[in-house]
């Protein structure tokens, strides 16, 4: 019995629209689960996918089935008019997933679906039908759709996003990327790999372009124009900012990348009058480097407007400072000067890291009245300390005793009994208060640190709770207080605040137009480390004056003798950034010897003869009472160089 549609009981002139609104709606909400969780996405495709081929087997099947045979058939002409269905019934399938479909066939002259019900049905699974196979093409060619149409926006209209180059793929990169996107999500994030990991559903689920072509893995001019940096820069007034961070493992492609950058962005706007290359003050770059020299050889080519090179090392250093800093540790009375003898440091381990710290420590830790101590133990010290005591031996023997400063190398392994008999002596179990701030554990194995530090801390006693224990992993750092009221807390070493330049220099630039007056841009990569050393000092000296100093003001209100108090310490901080960073005290007589009697004071001032940077050596590096002695030598007035040491501190002339 054939029934007609026409004669069906109910009505379908709106019964059409139910199974296209209700896939809309399906599409739509898919669509916004997969733009951020590619995984579900591709399941719900999955899913839809065995739903249609089952829904359209059973309707189809049947449907050709009964067409084919009939009620009334002949035993002979079954298995043939079978196969015809069967036939029929694959081709529907197929075309249901390109858009054509057979349904009025089958309801003309199948009674049994011919219901406004199974009709809505079937509609629908030629609807999920639908979807599935726009779902699978996006999937398929989705990423590099949008990436041809990223990169078209960005290469050809004059938007001004900013765009963040990442070079390496990682569980830190991309945790950065995420920290980055969460404070601005319409900036443009590209991840340059040179091959495809696990990670790469990850990156582009946050919404991230991820490259792994040859051109992207070379940073060449090819891959900078595709993503527009080059092109963008024409007249060198563009607003957008590009951003590069080279964060992989691997230290030499972090270098090899950011050079190669360097060159394509330079040779493409060298076009300046002199034939120098332009310095791109929206551009800026961080690399992870294990190479001492590399910061002054890329910073030499005068093509990022900002720049900070630095190992992995004094990255996780400098989030330790950050997040507990020494000055915490300490009181001061009402003229700046600290009222604890000693900031004692018990170091485990003594690798990169371990040195790195310690150098970061002492920087960080120069108090006026208070002599910092670090005892270190590591059972193989003497295989370890070379580089240290060669490149830092300043800090080993106080030549010139500018910082009051002592390190006792102890060949011990941390688990051992003398190894606890030590901590004893430090903490001064019979005394009111321990002179120990840090217990910082650097042994370069993230099991052996984490049961020192939980040993460590079940050991001290329970009424010293001043004591901070630091386990110092590849990429975190751990704080586990010896208190029984506090709990552990974890930082994480790759922060905004860590890795970007511009946000760092934000303090570090106004230093350097306080004690030099070239341009941020021209200065040696030497001053913006150590503008950058005093601008991570600021809160030291600002809790040591008790909230009374007050960086780049007048601070008239501050007393002399803690103004005083202040320069020395900031003295003391500048000597000890020099030791840490390789120099020694040039000689008097050696600085004297390039001055002629008819030099006057202006024409030594501009020699500055008592500066060696290529060997790395300073005049400076005195106790501060010495510094009126070498003023006197340089033919200056007494208090010239205590005078340059005041300058952050005092009073800015005019004011």
């Amino acid at each position: 019995m054939n029934t007609d549609v026409n004669q069906l009981p109910v009505s379908l002139d709106f019964w059409w629209l139910i199974p296209i609104l209700a896939a809309v709606l399906l599409l739509i909400c898919i669509l916004l689960i997969g733009k951020k969780r590619e995984d579900v996405w591709r399941r719900i495709t999955f899913i839809t996918l065995g739903l249609s081929v089952i829904a359209g087997a059973i309707f189809y099947g049947y449907g050709y089935t009964y067409l084919s045979i009939g009620k009334d058939y002949a035993e002979n002409t079954v298995i043939e008019q079978e196969g015809v269905a069967l036939v029929k019934t694959f081709r529907a399938l197929l075309f249901m997933f390109l858009g054509k479909e057979d349904i009025s066939t089958i309801i003309k002259g199948v009674p049994a679906v011919a219901h406004p019900f199974w009709v809505i049905v079937i509609n629908l699974f030629h609807a999920l039908a639908l979807y599935t196979t726009a779902s699978g093409i996006i999937l398929v060619f989705g990423t590099k759709i949008r990436e041809w149409i990223v990169c078209f926006v960005l290469r050809h209209f004059r938007i001004s996003p900013t765009i963040h180059v990442i070079y390496g793929a990682s569980e830190s990169s991309i945790s950065f990327a995420e920290q980055l996107r969460s404070i601005n999500k319409r900036h443009y994030y590209i991840f340059v790999e040179s091959k495809s990991t696990s990670l790469d559903k990850r990156i582009r689920g946050n919404g991230a372009l991820l490259f792994t072509d040859q051109n992207a893995v070379d940073g060449n001019r090819k891959f900078l124009k595709r993503i527009g940096v080059i092109g963008c820069f024409k007249d060198l007034r563009s607003k957008r900012n590009v951003n590069v961070y080279c964060l992989s493992d691997d230290c030499a492609k972090n270098e090899q990348f950011a050079l190669h950058v360097a060159d394509a962005v330079g040779e493409a706007y060298s076009k300046k009058q002199d034939g120098s290359r332009p310095c791109l003050e929206n551009a800026s770059a961080t690399v992870l480097t294990d190479s001492a020299g590399f910061g002054k050889q890329i910073h030499d080519k005068k093509v990022f407007g900002h720049l900070l090179v630095l190992p992995k090392e004094e990255l996780l250093a400098r989030a330790l400072i950050q997040k507990c800093p020494p000055y915490e540790k300490v009181t001061f009375d009402e003229n700046a000067k600290c009222n604890d003898e000693v900031f004692e440091v018990l170091l485990i381990g003594f690798g990169r890291m371990a040195q790195t710290v310690l150098r970061w420590l002492i920087m960080n830790s120069q108090f006026i009245g208070c002599r910092f101590h670090a005892t270190v133990i590591a059972k193989d010290y003497e295989d370890q300390a070379g580089p240290f005591e060669k490149n830092y031996g300043s800090l080993m023997r106080e030549e010139f005793n500018c910082i009051d400063t002592g390190i006792t190398p102890l060949t011990l392994d941390a688990r051992s009994k003398v190894a606890y008999d030590v901590i004893d002596g430090l903490t001064g179990q019979n005394k009111e208060k321990t002179s120990l701030k840090y217990i910082i554990v650097c042994t370069g194995n993230d099991k052996d640190n984490r049961e020192i530090a939980l040993n460590y801390a079940a050991y001290l006693p329970e009424d010293v709770d001043s004591v901070s224990i630091i386990q110092c992993s590849s990429a975190r750092i751990t704080v586990s207080p010896s208190s029984r009221k506090e709990t552990e807390r974890s930082f994480n070493i790759y922060t905004p605040d860590n890795l970007q330049p511009v946000k760092r220099d934000e303090t570090a630039k106004q230093v350097n137009e306080l004690f030099d007056e070239t341009e941020w841009l021209n200065v040696t990569y030497h001053i913006i480390q150590s503008c950058r050393a005093n601008a991570d000092f600021i809160n030291a000296i600002r809790k040591a004056s008790g909230g009374e100093w007050k960086p780049f003001s007048a601070n008239k209100d501050v007393p002399g003798q803690m103004l005083n108090a202040l320069g020395e310490m900031e003295h003391k901080r500048w000597c000890a950034f020099h030791y840490c960073m390789g120099f020694k005290t040039m000689a008097l007589e050696d600085a004297k010897s390039k001055i002629s009697e008819n030099d006057d004071p202006q024409s030594i001032e501009k020699k500055k003869p008592w500066k060696d940077d290529a060997q790395k050596l300073h005049g400076c590096i005195v106790p501060w009472e010495d510094l009126d002695v070498l003023s006197l030598a340089m033919k200056q007035e007494k208090s010239y160089f205590k005078d340059k040491d005041m300058l952050f501190i005092q009073p800015q002339k005019g004011e």
